[in-house]
Formats: C-alpha cells, sequence, structure tokens
C-alpha cells in the first residue's frame, strides 16, 4: 500500500508538471528587471496606489512628511497589465513576487532607528550594537556577503522588545535581507507580527513589512541550506502554513491597501508552491479555504486579483491531481460570482473569473 501511495504521489506530480509545460502562464507585466508583473512599475514600490487613501501612503505614519518612509515612491504611471487578450492563459501563474527595496540607502533607515534608540529609556541599542547594524546595513549592498550575526541580533531585539510604533525599520531592514537570505533567528519575529495584528500604533504598518519579508523569503530561499543560521523553503512553507491556517490564526482585520496586498501576494506565492506539487493536498485544501474567506470579504482590486490568480492556481492544481470535489465547485462558482468587476472595457479581473470558471465547470 504504501508503495503504490508513492507512485500515486509521484504520478500526481509528473502530470502538474506536464500540465505546466503544456499551459504554461503568461509573463504578467513588462520585462525590465524588478518589476511587479501586477503593477507594471520598473521596480516595485510598497504599499502605493492611485486609488489608495492618500493618508496613509507613501509616508512614516508615525513621524509626518519628509522623514523615513518605508512605503516608497507612487508607483509609475503604466498600462493595467492584466488587460490581456483572451486566448492568453493566465494559469498557472509560476513567477513569485517580491517586494525589493527602490534604492539601496540605507542611511535614512538607520538614521530612524537612530533616533527612536534616542527616545528609549529601556532595551536601547549600545554603541556595539548600533556598529554591528551599520555592519550588517553595508552588507546587504553586497550579495555575495553573509550578513553579521550581531548585527541580526540587534534587529531581533529591536523586533521583539521595543514598542511597536518602533519597530518599522528594523522590519524593513529584514525585508531587503530576505531578498537574499532569511535568517532563522528572526523568522519567530516575522510570524509573531500576525498574532500582534491590532489596532495598536504600528500593529498593522508592523504586519504589512513583515508579510513582504515572508514573500521576499518564499522567492529567495533555497531548498536546502548549507548553513543551520539560514531558513530553507520548505521549513519556511511549513511554519507559515501552520500559522495562516484558520484555526489557528485569529481573524485578520486589514485596514490598509498595503496590508491587503502583502497578504494576497502571500497566498498568490503559495499556491505556486501548490502547482510545483511542494505543498500536499492536506495543506492544500485549507490554504484554498482561507483564500476564499479573504476573496469572500475584501474589495480592493489588487489583492482581489493576486488571491483569485492564488485560487486558480490551486484549482488547476486541484483538477490536476484528480481531488477536486464537487463540494469544492459548488463553493467556488457563487465566490467568483460576487466579485465585482467593470462592465465596460477590458478588465483582468473578470479574465480570471472566466478562466478559473472553467476549471470549476
Amino acid at each position: 500500500m504504501a508503495r503504490k501511495a508513492r507512485a500515486t504521489r509521484y504520478l500526481c506530480r509528473s502530470n502538474r508538471r506536464i500540465y505546466r509545460q503544456n499551459t504554461s502562464g503568461v509573463a504578467l507585466g513588462g520585462p525590465a528587471a524588478g518589476a511587479d508583473p501586477f503593477t507594471g512599475s520598473a521596480s516595485y514600490r510598497p504599499g502605493n496606489s492611485q486609488n489608495a487613501n492618500p493618508s496613509n501612503v507613501g509616508t512614516d505614519p508615525f513621524t509626518g512628511a519628509g522623514s523615513y518612509r518605508p512605503s516608497g515612491a507612487p508607483p509609475a504611471a503604466g498600462a493595467q497589465p492584466a488587460e490581456l487578450k483572451s486566448s492568453t492563459s493566465l494559469l498557472p501563474h509560476t513567477s513569485f513576487l517580491s517586494f525589493p527595496p527602490t534604492n539601496s540607502n540605507f542611511s535614512v533607515v538607520t538614521g530612524k532607528i537612530k533616533e527612536f534608540n534616542s527616545q528609549l529609556d529601556e532595551e536601547k541599542l549600545t554603541s556595539d550594537e548600533l556598529e554591528a547594524l551599520d555592519s550588517l546595513t553595508s552588507s546587504l549592498s553586497k550579495s555575495s556577503v553573509t550578513p553579521p550575526a550581531s548585527g541580526i541580533k540587534a534587529l531581533e531585539k529591536m523586533m521583539s522588545r521595543w514598542p511597536p510604533v518602533k519597530q518599522f525599520p528594523a522590519i524593513d531592514i529584514i525585508r531587503t535581507m530576505a531578498i537574499t537570505v532569511l535568517p532563522t533567528q528572526v523568522l519567530p519575529c516575522l510570524l509573531s507580527k500576525f498574532r500582534e495584528l491590532s489596532n495598536q500604533p504600528g500593529a498593522e504598518l508592523n504586519f504589512t513589512l513583515a508579510v513582504r519579508a515572508l514573500n521576499n523569503g518564499l522567492t529567495s530561499c533555497p531548498f536546502t541550506v548549507s548553513q543551520p543560521t539560514l531558513v530553507s523553503k520548505p521549513d519556511l512553507v511549513k511554519q507559515i502554513c501552520s500559522l495562516l491556517f484558520p484555526e489557528s490564526l485569529p481573524k485578520l482585520i486589514l485596514t490598509t491597501k498595503n496590508a491587503k496586498v502583502a497578504f494576497a501576494t502571500l497566498l498568490l506565492n503559495l499556491s505556486i508552491l501548490c502547482v510545483d506539487g511542494i505543498i500536499e493536498s492536506d495543506a492544500m485544501a485549507q490554504l484554498l479555504a482561507l483564500t476564499t474567506q479573504f476573496l469572500s470579504t475584501e474589495s480592493d482590486e489588487e489583492a482581489v486579483y493576486r488571491s483569485l490568480i492564488g485560487l486558480g492556481n490551486m484549482i488547476l492544481s486541484q483538477r490536476s491531481s484528480g481531488v477536486l470535489t464537487d463540494a469544492n465547485k459548488s463553493k467556488i462558482a457563487p465566490l467568483l460570482s460576487s466579485v465585482k468587476v467593470s462592465q465596460t472595457g477590458p478588465n483582468r479581473l473578470a479574465d480570471a473569473i472566466k478562466e478559473i470558471n472553467t476549471l470549476v465547470k
């Protein structure tokens, strides 16, 4: 029986690979290096949208205008990347989406950390820790240099002991670091931002940056690591999934576009691992339930689109594996009908819904 089960799993994964080779999804967005394939910008500028509330876009919500902004500048104008010809398949989408920095100038980030540090009575960074932090940020501009452990320890201290309203520069540094490596030491701190999400000042921004860092880790972490201090992709996926499943995760109440898009991107990136057969069927079923729950209450177009593509990836994976049930199909159809789409002109949501509908008929 065990041999038969292994053979069945191998056959399912082989079928998925063959399906991907013959129905490869389009590369959404432009060809520029670092382009965000869902916004078309030459480089991703976290947390900005032309239709987002200007009071919480592109500003440091705690210190005001003209200061360090973990959100960056407004995105470059460009065509909406999902206005695709109907003959072009959106699924499966197999390219991870990341949140790279728009520049490598860490002086403003470390300057903000030093400003916050001077305001603290307890848990201040020592002069040695500040020096270690400078060494770490310097190493991030050299991809071949491993970030020093002393600097990582200083980041962990800020993320776990500083007031939430002062943690975001440290998390933003880790977001940048995760483009190349993700140290095991900071992973629990990133995951803790899910549990700490509340209406407390700073909590949602910390959550947003932590989720961006996890997305970057899913992109960069290798399947095997030579150093025990670094996170492997399988371990990262396991820890994220164990946190995300509905029975262990409090209901997420996200109020900003930044947070919604970051979380939808996480669902999409995890769905790619479902297509690849890395996430097994039981975990995929729970991830599918979480994605449908998110879609049923979300209205932001970018967040809806990314989670729709993630939903489509998982349905396609279940279908190619022969585990897509009639019960799941019956739940998906009304969900798709509830998504609001434009009634005129090209519409990427309508294109995605149309393609997913063909999978559940």
